[in-house]
This record gives structure tokens, C-alpha cells and sequence, in this order.
């Protein structure tokens, strides 16, 4: 028996918020003194954010995959390309700013950018893997 993918509504919903419940529970129980109303909502407020970063990627190719996908078929190299490209110089500044012993703002910048990359093509590699598995049927 096949398990139900989950829709991606769903998935950009649900997603974030217990990502921000389990951010906001591990920040009370690893840092005993953030145990108040404002430390547990800022900490939720964190991990829903970081979540909608990581989960709107996915449901977004998953989205596109279910309606149009042989436009995804047709542009997903593209968007597999310049994610990679971004990656690449985003992680080639990354070794620069480590090598020189340098932190600005736009490391972090660099780390969102190779984690949403990465998360982009792991959607893309799902989606070709499910056209795959559907046009085999």
C-alpha cells in the first residue's frame, strides 16, 4: 500500500508552522532562561520563517509538476542550471569570506541562497522522479 503524497497546500501550510512549534520547543528546552511569552513567540515566529523559506520551493515545483508538467519538463533544466550557478558563486563566496577571516551580511545571504538551491533541486529531482513513475503507469 502507497502512502498519499501530500498536496502542496498542505505542504506550505503545515510545513512552517510545526517547523516553528518545534524550533520554538527546542529553544525552551535547550535555553532554559528564554522560557517566556515573547522568547517562545519570537523562536516560532524564527521557525515558521525558515520553514516558509524551505517548504515554499517544494510546493511550488510540486504545484507546477501537477499542473503543467511538461512545462516543468521543458524548463526544468533551466531552473536546475541557474540554481546551480547561484550555488556555485554563493559557495565560492562562502570559501572566500571563511579564508579571509571576514563576516558579513552577506553570508548569511550566501547560506539562505545554497540552502534554498538545494532544496530547489531536491524538488526537482522528486517531481521528474514522480513524471517518471506516472508516465510508466
Amino acid at each position: 500500500m502507497r502512502m498519499k503524497a501530500l498536496r502542496p497546500a498542505t505542504i506550505v501550510t503545515l510545513g512552517p508552522l510545526l517547523l516553528g512549534i518545534a524550533v520554538a520547543v527546542g529553544a525552551s528546552v535547550a535555553m532554559p532562561d528564554s522560557r517566556d511569552l515573547s522568547s517562545f513567540a519570537s523562536a516560532l515566529a524564527i521557525g515558521a520563517a525558515v520553514g516558509l523559506a524551505g517548504f515554499w520551493p517544494i510546493a511550488a515545483i510540486l504545484a507546477v509538476g501537477d499542473r503543467r508538467p511538461e512545462w516543468l519538463a521543458r524548463h526544468s533544466w533551466r531552473i536546475d542550471f541557474y540554481s546551480s550557478l547561484a550555488m556555485a558563486l554563493s559557495i565560492g563566496y562562502l570559501a572566500a569570506c571563511m579564508r579571509h577571516s571576514v563576516s558579513d551580511s552577506l553570508v548569511l545571504a550566501a547560506v539562505a541562497v545554497v540552502i534554498l538551491g538545494a532544496t530547489i533541486k531536491t524538488a526537482l529531482s522528486y517531481a521528474a522522479r514522480q513524471q517518471r513513475r506516472d508516465s510508466v503507469r
